[in-house]
């Protein structure tokens, strides 16, 4: 290609590309991707109205939208700006975005309207979603009830500021026909000086190009969690609990249903339900679940499917599907899916992670599986951990001096009944707070030969160590079972 046939590129516009590539390449790591995407908000600004440069006071900010049971809260996370980003940051978190019926700020109205916002002066302007062409139209007047409405939660970082503008990052991924995208974050911009047209129609269109990187980010920190998570010892109620929890958030908004089965290893096949969203459940299937007794075999629809297959199952439109074949665990789901979590070789199915969604057909995107593909990984890596009964109280079973006791050279050479004795004295023990009597009962032992267990040399079974297990686990599913936070603090 000649020089007379290159595309001609002015620097503004290159320096732009560069800004956009930066944002991009980070998203590895939300915190600094939303600070990055935030500065860069500013520096677009600066590059496309050089009168922004000698404006005093200038932020932008980056934010997602909380995933939480109030629907349409937004939480900023990191801003960028001048001329003091930690005064910017005490701003928001003691003002705060309000809720989809109260919005605080013009970001959050933006966030719970659906709706790009813009104070220029006195004038108040707004742009809607077409979501049958899937764009948005340009901007036009908003009318005096929008006006009302943005007037009551707008407030501005410094009085000065002359202009904000608030864009919605809609979710980019495809789910199901005609289905309007939600809002997952937000970027906003706020001046001294007034915005000129030009930027403003590129920063509407600079949000719907950073979708992909944005979903991208959250999802490798939620990942990133869940892997540290379950690099921990666990049981495997918390376990499931854990895979569950990193997984739900995503399903579309609404009744989120999802369950978590973990092998059985004393019976071939049999996968029983750790976990699971009770709410909607029948009755009886919730009895079964509290008595340990809800079970998938390899026989049983859909589950045993991929029980047997090994391999994804996904029914996109249970109602065209005969119940008989692809029943769902709740009976009003729309959609089904069931990943397996498969052991290192692909030769085993370790687990089962079960999501369903009372939403229209094809509620689930093709991003969406490979997101939950991978954490059934992960969760699959942390169940071979424990698939052993022996290895469920390693930290507090005593194994070489075990071993020595048996007279045996490997663990895999110890009787299957001194294992399952070992474990069910350890539960017995947990469960009754270290009450030798009514731990001996439960065992169905007598409190001699418990202590045994506990106080002769060698000993096999460390109390001392079994309370401090016993307390960490707890913490764990106290922290697992808990609300996803989303404040600023919570990102790192």
């Amino acid at each position: 290609m000649t020089d007379d046939q290159r595309p001609c590129f002015d620097t503004p516009v290159l320096r732009l590309f560069e800004r956009a590539q930066k944002a991009y390449g980070r998203i590895d790591n939300l915190p600094a991707f939303l600070d990055l995407l935030a500065e860069t908000l500013i520096k677009m600004l600066e590059e496309m109205d050089p009168v922004q440069t000698e404006a005093p006071h200038l932020w932008a900010a980056a934010g997602l939208i909380s995933r939480d049971t109030r629907e349409g809260v937004f939480r900023p996370l990191r801003l960028k700006g001048r001329p003091d980003p930690d005064e910017l940051q005490s701003f928001v978190q003691h003002v705060g975005p309000g809720d989809s019926q109260h919005p605080t700020g013009l970001m959050g109205w933006s966030a719970a309207r659906r709706k790009v916002a813009l104070r220029s002066g006195a004038e108040w302007r707004v742009a809607d979603r077409d979501d049958e062409k899937d764009r948005w139209l340009p901007l036009r007047p908003a009318t005096e009830l929008e006006i009302g409405a943005m007037e009551q939660a707008a407030i501005a970082a410094y009085p000065s500021a002359q202009a904000q503008l608030a864009v919605p990052v809609l979710d980019p991924e495809i789910r199901g026909q005609a289905r309007p995208r939600q809002a997952i974050g937000i970027l906003t911009i706020e001046s001294d000086e007034l915005l000129g047209g030009r930027f403003c129609e590129f920063l509407i269109a600079f949000a719907g190009a950073i979708g992909h990187p944005f979903v991208a980010a959250l999802r490798t920190r939620d990942l990133g969690r869940l892997s540290r998570r379950l690099a921990r010892p666990l049981s495997r109620g918390i376990l499931a609990r854990s895979l569950l929890d990193a997984t739900l958030p995503y399903l579309p908004r609404g009744e989120r249903r999802g369950w978590v089965a973990l092998r059985d290893f004393r019976s071939a096949g049999r996968m029983v339900v750790e976990t699971l969203t009770g709410r909607g459940l029948d009755e009886e299937l919730l009895t079964r679940y509290h008595a340990g007794q809800l079970v998938f075999g390899p026989a049983d629809g859909l589950w045993g499917q991929a029980l047997r297959t090994c391999r994804i199952q996904y029914v996109p439109d249970i109602p065209r599907r005969p119940q008989t074949i692809h029943r769902p665990l709740w009976s009003d789901s729309h959609c089904a899916l069931v990943i397996p979590l498969i052991s290192g070789d692909g030769k085993e199915c370790l687990g089962l992670l079960g999501l369903e969604s009372g939403e229209t057909s094809y509620a689930f995107s093709t991003q969406d599986q490979n997101f939950f593909e991978t954490a059934a990984a992960l969760g699959a890596v942390a169940v071979a951990a424990i698939r052993e009964p022996h290895l469920e109280y390693a930290d507090a079973v005593r194994l070489p001096a075990l071993l020595q006791r048996m007279k045996c050279e490997d663990l895999s050479a110890l009787p299957d009944d001194q294992i399952v004795r070992v474990n069910a004295i350890c539960r017995a023990l947990i469960k009754h707070g270290f009450v030798f009597q009514k731990a001996a009962e439960e065992a169905r032992l007598s409190v001699h030969v418990l202590r045994e267990y506990t106080s002769r040399s060698p000993r096999v079974i460390d109390v001392a160590a079994l309370r401090t297990l016993a307390a960490r686990q707890e913490e764990m599913l106290r922290v697992a079972s808990g609300r996803e936070a989303w404040e600023i603090h919570d990102v790192s």
